[in-house]
């Protein structure tokens, strides 16, 4: 079982039921990929836990190294909108930043004023 390629346990669609014993027999890397397989076909955690001898954190790091969400529902917020936000906060960060200079700088005459 250890040819089988990456692509073959990879893929939703080719997603292939193992035995105990093939499973038992994949090189770690091809653990996490048949792991991932059966999430995005579906399978509930708990069963690829237990199939897998994975734990929950374990699979979901390694699916989040992929660019995989362990989040099934499906996001209310449109992506674009996330890009969006992300964007208007990383302004607002770079402003926020400026004040506190400007405001230093204020403090920093107003003592040397006051000296």
């Amino acid at each position: 079982m250890n040819n089988l390629s990456t692509e073959e346990l990879v893929n939703g669609e080719s997603h292939v039921d193992l035995t105990e014993q093939q499973i038992q027999a994949l090189q770690p890397r091809q653990l996490i990929d048949y792991a991932i397989s059966m999430y995005t076909s579906g399978q509930p955690v708990q069963v690829i836990m237990n199939q897998c001898g994975l734990t929950r954190t374990r699979l979901y790091n390694q699916m989040r190294k992929r660019g995989i969400s362990p989040n099934r529902q499906v996001s209310s917020m449109p992506v674009t909108l996330d890009n969006e936000l992300l964007s208007l906060y990383n302004e607002a960060r770079e402003e926020i930043g400026a004040l506190k200079y400007q405001l230093n700088e204020a403090q920093r005459r107003i003592a040397d004023l006051e000296a």
